[in-house]
């Protein structure tokens, strides 16, 4: 296995596990969002308890994407390399399937801030050029 490619199965299973673990700390670092207070001064049952569409259920989004790209990495480390080679090419893929959604989001719905906007495609393109990197070596 190329240095390239480890690299970038560390870094997927990484991210991956970090933002199952902790996907309001992922998403509040990279994407500013905040989370509802759950307890303290100034709750009431109302407050505590997540809306359909809240900014909370972002979280759970962040730990289906977690969950892809622990597979993915843990199949970049894979001994077949026809398996680390279909691993490259759907991580490359789901990275340019990020950048559409995100181009979608807030282009054609308008619903995304700049902030986020950029901060989404910035991660895809990083993700798209290393995967292209590492498939065209």
């Amino acid at each position: 296995m190329s240095t390239p490619i480890q690299i970038l199965s560390i870094a997927r299973i990484s991210a991956g596990v970090a933002a199952f673990i902790a996907p309001a700390f992922l998403t509040n670092k990279v994407y500013g969002f905040s989370t509802r207070q759950t307890h303290g001064a100034g709750t009431t049952a109302n407050s505590t308890v997540a809306k359909p569409g809240a900014p909370e259920e972002t979280l759970q989004a962040a730990r289906l994407v977690a969950s892809r790209d622990i597979v993915l990495g843990l199949a970049l480390r894979d001994s077949t390399s026809i398996v680390v080679e279909r691993a490259l090419e759907l991580g490359f893929l789901s990275s340019v399937i990020d950048l559409v959604a995100v181009a979608y989001g807030y282009f054609v719905e308008s619903s995304m801030s700049p902030e986020v906007a950029s901060a989404g495609a910035s991660i895809a393109a990083i993700g798209v050029a290393f995967q292209y990197y590492c498939r065209a070596r």
